[in-house]
């Protein structure tokens, strides 16, 4: 091979670099009318369907509005499929939001945050679930 030829197979490694960090940052916009929560606690429910499928997991509500005018809010994800666990750091924003911080304590199946509602915004997440493929659901503060 001739050494242009290397180039050119460098330049094609990196170009595919960054086409896989771009897909996995990537998120889905949010389907359908959201779910506004004034309350100081916002309930989320995780469920299973197929682990290993894109899209085996589903969230409910997936697009979620939280006011800035009532304070803090405390956001609670739970897994209502039996047998599942969250994964280490279990929920995180893309990118990192100084707006929620993880709460202490609870089941494996569970994990609070609490939304401070700093200023307002769109903010994508992860739901990681043991050993399965992340879902990206929202949330909006406004």
């Amino acid at each position: 091979m001739k050494p242009l030829s290397y180039k050119w197979i460098a330049a094609a490694v990196l170009t595919g670099f960054a086409v896989t960090a771009q897909a996995q940052s990537a998120h889905t916009p949010p389907s359908g009318p959201p779910t506004v929560c004034n309350a100081g606690i916002c309930k989320i429910d995780v469920t299973v369907k197929d682990c290993g499928a894109s899209g085996g997991i589903t969230v409910a509500p997936a697009y979620l509005r939280t006011p800035m005018g009532s304070g803090s809010a405390v956001i609670h994800w739970k897994i209502v499929t039996p047998g599942y666990v969250f994964a280490q750091g279990g929920i995180r924003f893309d990118p990192p939001n100084a707006n929620f911080q993880q709460l202490p304590g609870g089941p494996a199946n569970e994990i609070r945050m609490r939304n401070n509602k700093k200023s307002t915004g769109n903010f994508y997440y992860f739901v990681d679930v043991l050993n399965c493929i992340p879902v990206d659901p929202f949330i909006e503060n406004f």
